[in-house]
Formats: structure tokens, C-alpha cells, sequence
């Protein structure tokens, strides 16, 4: 028998910035410390969002505005997971992780965040947020400022000083001294902190090919044909959310540093503007309002696959074999 499907259009008094029709949506938040922090220290704070009827790869990335220079934001890739709840709901999972390193000492803030999102059963807007929370930053320890600088040490003195003279002397030397020491390990330290976050950010750009992501290796070591092979097989059958879930699933596991996320991406990435527009028709059947044509994957098949099969030869270094084609001549 054949099924009908009620398409209905994003509701005209939505006012987020993406359409998040949903059953429920949630967002947790972790990893922020339970008390004071030194200036300078990283804090990994995570942020799950859920979605109730929707998928981990629909679901928009969480923006953390008004930080401004009191705390540097260095945003990780998102991790996506999917499950269902009951055997027929799926429950999406984004999970977003952010390195934030304080530059400032004093009182810092992080701003409230708010996610607008469409509640498809009461058929109204909703507003998901984390409230604003404030970190106590502590200055760096140091010694240099508690003691006032000696201006007078620079007088030569024209007559033997008395031994309380001399005692009060050695102490001031031996004080400058340990103050002395004191500048040159902080130094040290702040010195020794900069040169291990300039090495573990150059150790991620070279190595970040290496790590295992969500679907497998990075794209010097993993298959894409089996990948590829689904694209196929699901646009081939016309199955738009099934294509789009592949798609999804080859761009993060081939680009796991920057997946393409819009049409534009995909035309920048394959240099292909015609590339986009094959993606652009289907993100427009599965998300925007349209006429209720079936959607064909006759575009996805004929000029993305082949554009994406011509890609992954190039792959192949000189010398070596390539992945075969999906496409053999």
C-alpha cells in the first residue's frame, strides 16, 4: 500500500537561526571546574546537545558568543551519535567539546547560551539554554611584586657601616636575591606553558590524519569505497534521507578535520559548483519547504560520485597503486 507523508513547512513565527523541528531538545554541559583556576590554565568544557526525533548530523553547532579577550575559545571537532529511545524514535546527539584558556585573572564569565528549537506536539517555539556561570581566575603566583624595589642600593657608602648596618645589608642582598630568583621562574614557567600549547597545536596539524574518528581512520588508511558504494546504492533508489545520512557519514570520515557542511563547501572542496547544486537539491527536499516532488538522485549519482571517485584516485601517491574506481573504464 502506498504511504502518504504530511510535509509541513518551517512554521512563519520561528525566530532560530536553523529549523529544529523536534520532540524534545536538551544541552547538558561538563567539564567546567567546581572551583578557582590559575591564569593561563585550560579548561575542557564539554556541551551535549540532544535532539528527540532527529539526528546527531542535523543538529547545529552551539555558539558561544560575548566571551570578548578575558577567555580564548579554541572550538574541537563535534562527535555525532545516534540511538533510539523506544525502537522507533531516534535520539541525536552532538557533542561539542572547547578548550578555554583564561588570559586574565578576576572574575570571568561565561555568557548564557540558548538554542530556539520547534516543538513539533504542542506546535509551538521553545527556548533550550544553559544559564551564564562565572570562573574565578587566579593571578599567577610571584614574589616580584610583594617586595618594593630598593632604589638606594646604587650609593656607594664612604664610611664603614656598623654591623647592624651590615647585617640589615646582607639580608636586603640575600631578599633581592631569592626576588631575583623568583622573576626568572616564573619566567620559566610562563615560557615553558606557551612552548607546550605552540607543541600540541603543531602536533595536532601534523598527526591529526592519524586519529581514529566516528567512522574509521583518517583518509590515508580507510576504504571510502564501501562509503561510496551506500551514496550509490541509496541515491539510486531515490532515498533522499538515506543519501543524505551517507553523504554525512563520507565527508566526516574522509574530512574529519573540516567536513563540508553546506553546498557551498561541497562546490569549494570538489571545485565542482555543479557538485553543490546536486547537494543544495537534496538539502532543499529534506529541510526547506518545497512542492512535495519525489525527490531523484540521478544528480548525486551522475555528477557528485563520479567527482568524488576521481578525487580519492588522486589520493594515491606516485608510484603506488590507487584505490580502484567506482566507476571502472
Amino acid at each position: 500500500d502506498p504511504l502518504s507523508i504530511d510535509i509541513i513547512p518551517p512554521a512563519s513565527d520561528f525566530t532560530g537561526m536553523t529549523w529544529l523541528p523536534a520532540d524534545a531538545i536538551n544541552l547538558v554541559r561538563s567539564g567546567l571546574p567546581n572551583g578557582p583556576i590559575k591564569r593561563g590554565d585550560a579548561i575542557n568544557m564539554q556541551i551535549d546537545l540532544s535532539a528527540l526525533g532527529l539526528t546527531g548530523a542535523q543538529l547545529p553547532e552551539v555558539q558561544i558568543k560575548g566571551l570578548g579577550d578575558q577567555l580564548k575559545l579554541y572550538p574541537d571537532q563535534p562527535a555525532f551519535t545516534d540511538r533510539t529511545t523506544d525502537g522507533e524514535t531516534i535520539e541525536g546527539h552532538r557533542v561539542q567539546t572547547f578548550v578555554l584558556i583564561a588570559s586574565k585573572s578576576g572574575t570571568l564569565e561565561i555568557p548564557e547560551i540558548q538554542l530556539r528549537w520547534w516543538d513539533r506536539n504542542n506546535d509551538r517555539q521553545e527556548v533550550a539554554s544553559l544559564p551564564a556561570i562565572e570562573i574565578e581566575v587566579l593571578p599567577l603566583k610571584s614574589n616580584a611584586g610583594d617586595t618594593p624595589a630598593n632604589t638606594g642600593t646604587t650609593l656607594v657608602q664612604k664610611t664603614q657601616p656598623s654591623s647592624s648596618s651590615a647585617g640589615q645589608s646582607a639580608d636586603a642582598t640575600q631578599a633581592g636575591g631569592v626576588s631575583s630568583m623568583w622573576k626568572w621562574l616564573s619566567l620559566a614557567s610562563i615560557s615553558g606553558w606557551l612552548l607546550s600549547i605552540i607543541g600540541f597545536i603543531y602536533y595536532r596539524r601534523r598527526h591529526w590524519g592519524k586519529q581514529s574518528g566516528p567512522f574509521g581512520s583518517f583518509e590515508e588508511t580507510i576504504d571510502l569505497r564501501p562509503l561510496l558504494k551506500q551514496i550509490k546504492a541509496s541515491a539510486s533508489n531515490n532515498q533522499a534521507e538515506q543519501t543524505w545520512q551517507a553523504l554525512q557519514a563520507y565527508s566526516r570520515t574522509r574530512w574529519m578535520e573540516l567536513p563540508p557542511r553546506s553546498p557551498g563547501d561541497w562546490s569549494e572542496r570538489l571545485d565542482s559548483p555543479d557538485c553543490g547544486r546536486a547537494v543544495a537539491e537534496l538539502d532543499r527536499h529534506l529541510f526547506h519547504a518545497h512542492t512535495g516532488d519525489a525527490w531523484r538522485g540521478e544528480h548525486i549519482c551522475k555528477i557528485l560520485l563520479p567527482k568524488l571517485d576521481a578525487s580519492l584516485k588522486k589520493r594515491a601517491k606516485p608510484g603506488e597503486q590507487g584505490i580502484p574506481g567506482l566507476y571502472p573504464s
